[in-house]
């Protein structure tokens, strides 16, 4: 059983070990949001920030896989990052030079959008880096 504070429980049948192993696809398969998948894969990473906040008692195993685990999430974070900023300055150098028959009004809407997936992404990867150094504090 997994109880949710934004829903309904969900009955997860099997062991505690397959349901760390494939929880994150159940619940994204029973979840009645249709929000975009970013945004259910950052919201699965803070539950699963969440949880392991609160397990206060980890084997040194189980700091070593999360560190490792939040270190490869956090270099996918940045790469992520450095690519919305070149896709900031790209567009920041669009509308530096505006063409007469280009559409200023939808250049700056994609450039406001992507500045706040940029400001979303860079507080992910705040957020993990602070969990990081609270695991490696555990070692």
């Amino acid at each position: 059983l997994h109880l949710r504070k934004d829903g309904p429980p969900i009955s997860y049948p099997g062991n505690y070990a397959r349901y760390r192993g494939d929880g994150a696809r159940v619940l994204r398969s029973q979840s009645t949001s249709t929000s975009n998948q970013v945004t259910a894969s950052v919201e699965l990473e803070q539950r699963n920030t969440s949880q392991s906040q609160n397990q206060t008692i980890l084997s040194p195993r189980e700091v070593s896989k999360e560190i490792s685990r939040l270190e490869k999430s956090i270099l996918d974070c940045e790469a992520a990052i450095s690519e919305t900023e070149a896709e900031i300055a790209e567009l920041e150098r669009e509308l530096s030079k505006v063409a007469p028959h280009a559409d200023v009004w939808e250049m700056s809407q994609r450039h406001t959008s992507q500045r706040e997936r940029l400001e979303g992404q860079m507080s992910a990867w705040e957020e993990q880096t602070m969990r990081l150094e609270e695991l490696r504090g555990m070692q």
